[in-house]
């Protein structure tokens, strides 16, 4: 017996970028009655035959030009890149985000929902879009957990951030305690990289969104992220300066 390599879920995510039944079927390394009748199990709506290259607009050159917006929507993506570069999707249970991210992009792609785990999907099929956030952004396939802090405009950093966590926190309602976790650890992640770069911890607190109290905080509590705050150097952080530290800022 061949064993199948696609979930049901990867396998209609496939269907709805434009992917021939016959070619997922060749990657699932099953037979294309079974992809029917997988696509039919979850009621996925079918395409008109000879109808899978179908075009629908977007703005492809939308990630070209630096906006608050524009800088949300690249958190967003970089947040739950695709393992693979065939399309760009955005995926979110709660799909008022999606229709924002729709309208922003003038696209008139279809907003899909998976039944079975109740998210709804944005997929794109744009090769000048692809290409602009692999070469312009740094957006490699799969990436997202070891994606390097991109070159942002320092006015629109904030925007980035805030777009990160909310792509990246879509399922913390379902693993709220492990996805919680994994939230802190980027954004410690996205603080110390600002910091490594700009020394100044005013500015890598308001790249991330957080107040100088949650800095402390992290002091206090993590000690693998003071010891990385150390090697910085710009401050020893020894018992008595971080008294110091905050004897001012409550005064």
């Amino acid at each position: 017996m061949r064993k199948r390599t696609l979930t049901d879920e990867e396998i209609i995510k496939k269907y709805l970028s434009g992917e021939r039944t016959v070619s997922i079927a060749e990657k699932a390394n099953v037979s294309v009655r079974l992809i029917n009748q997988i696509l039919s199990k979850h009621k996925v709506e079918r395409s008109p035959k000879g109808s899978w290259r179908r075009e629908y607009k977007v703005n492809e050159q939308y990630f070209r030009t630096w906006s608050n917006n524009m800088a949300y929507i690249l958190g967003f993506f970089a947040a739950d890149i695709p393992k693979e570069t065939q399309s760009i999707s955005f995926s979110q249970k709660d799909i008022s985000i999606l229709e924002q991210i729709k309208y922003e992009l003038g696209s008139s792609h279809p907003i899909r929902k998976n039944e079975k785990t109740g998210v709804h999907l944005l997929i794109i099929n744009s090769k000048i879009m692809r290409t602009d956030l692999m070469e312009l952004h740094g957006m490699q396939p799969n990436k997202s957990l070891t994606l390097n802090f991109p070159d942002v405009p320092s006015p629109f950093v904030h925007h980035f951030v805030r777009g990160y966590f909310d792509g990246g926190c879509k399922q913390i309602s379902d693993r709220k305690h492990t996805n919680t976790k994994k939230a802190v650890a980027k954004r410690k992640s996205l603080f110390m990289e600002r910091f490594r770069s700009t020394n100044n911890i005013d500015e890598a607190c308001e790249t991330v969104g957080i107040q100088l109290n949650n800095y402390r905080r992290w002091l206090k509590e993590d000690q693998n992220f003071r010891v990385s705050v150390e090697r910085v150097g710009e401050y020893p952080l020894n018992t008595l300066h971080i008294f110091n530290f905050c004897l001012v800022n409550i005064i």
